[in-house]
């Protein structure tokens, strides 16, 4: 697994943000794109970002919004044209196996969305043949994102819902993801 329990979860600190940028010699008022789409099932990530970008400009930050549907997000990270753009994004808190290729690889390891490319993980990525020494380098992958900030999650969203025993006798999927809007190939609705 990606996950290592000792990671703490980023703070929010704008006084310690300021000082970073000086110390990285950034200027004030430098920019960066934020893009700010929907998703089904989360209608509350444009919100989330709107507060997000306030917060880049508490420290300095002159954000450029791009509020609107998902699908220019889309577009972008598929034609790799995301540097230096934040966008609003769902995923799970599923194994991290499933999400280093998807998110965290360059086209060369067959990455899909490309949100964090570095030539040090596609080549730990290609040598996932192992189990266990696939084990390991998912914990070293997520290390180096982790202190790279490859991605900032903001908040984990537990989905609920309910079903009608009267309906459906049984249903398992690992809902981590999408919660119950996929899945369904093993839902056994009850036969009268």
């Amino acid at each position: 697994e990606s996950f290592n329990p000792e990671w703490k979860v980023y703070p929010y600190d704008p006084e310690e943000a300021k000082r970073l940028l000086v110390e990285a010699g950034l200027p004030s008022g430098v920019g960066v794109r934020f893009m700010i789409g929907p998703l089904a099932g989360v209608p509350e990530l444009p919100d989330m970002g709107l507060a997000a970008a306030q917060m880049l400009e508490a420290v300095g930050f002159n954000v450029e919004l791009q509020v609107g549907e998902f699908a220019p997000i889309r577009s972008a990270f598929r034609a790799r044209e995301l540097q230096n753009t934040l966008w609003t994004h769902r995923t799970g808190f599923w194994p991290g196996w499933r999400n280093i290729p998807v998110y965290f690889t360059s086209p060369k390891a067959e990455g899909i969305v490309f949100m964090y490319e570095n030539p040090v993980t596609d080549a730990m990525y290609n040598r996932f043949f192992d189990v266990e020494e696939r084990r390991q380098l998912m914990t070293e992958i997520g290390d180096i994102l982790y202190e790279d900030y490859g991605t900032i999650p903001m908040v984990y969203l537990y989905g609920e819902y309910a079903m009608n025993p009267e309906v459906v006798v049984d249903y398992k999927v690992n809902n981590s993801y999408f919660g119950a809007l996929k899945g369904h190939e093993y839902t056994k609705a009850v036969r009268k």
